[in-house]
């Protein structure tokens, strides 16, 4: 299984979304045709869905948005199917709490810990 890590805080990543955008303006000048012009190369925007165990996780998490202006942050993935490593800003997280008895998606974490459901967006450098 591939191990995910946002600037050293461990994630369970279950979905990754990448966007990507520019910005097209239509001209029409009053005497020829219509044109296109594109402005800038958006980068790219992810979008993860992962699973953090333990309150002390999530507040790392949630200050990595609060405190963006410091990044950026690294964001790794490493296993035997798959290698991961960028940099990225935190622009927005929301947290959803699972209820549950017992997590079992970190063993080096108690089976009490609370579990939450993150939707971490991030901004490529």
């Amino acid at each position: 299984m591939t191990a995910w890590y946002l600037n050293g805080t461990r994630i369970t990543v279950v979905d990754l979304k990448e966007a990507r955008e520019i910005i097209i303006a239509k001209l029409q000048p009053l005497s020829e045709g219509t044109y296109y012009q594109t402005f800038g190369n958006i980068k790219p925007v992810f979008t993860l869905t992962a699973f953090v165990v333990g309150t002390a996780d999530k507040t790392a998490i949630t200050n990595l948005a609060t405190y963006s202006d410091n990044g950026p942050y690294t964001l790794t993935a490493s296993g035997t199917e798959y290698s991961y490593s960028a940099d990225f800003y935190v622009e927005k997280v929301d947290f959803q709490w699972i209820t549950s008895y017992a997590q079992n998606f970190r063993p080096d974490k108690s089976r009490t810990d609370l579990i939450f459901k993150a939707a971490i967006t991030l901004d490529a450098v």
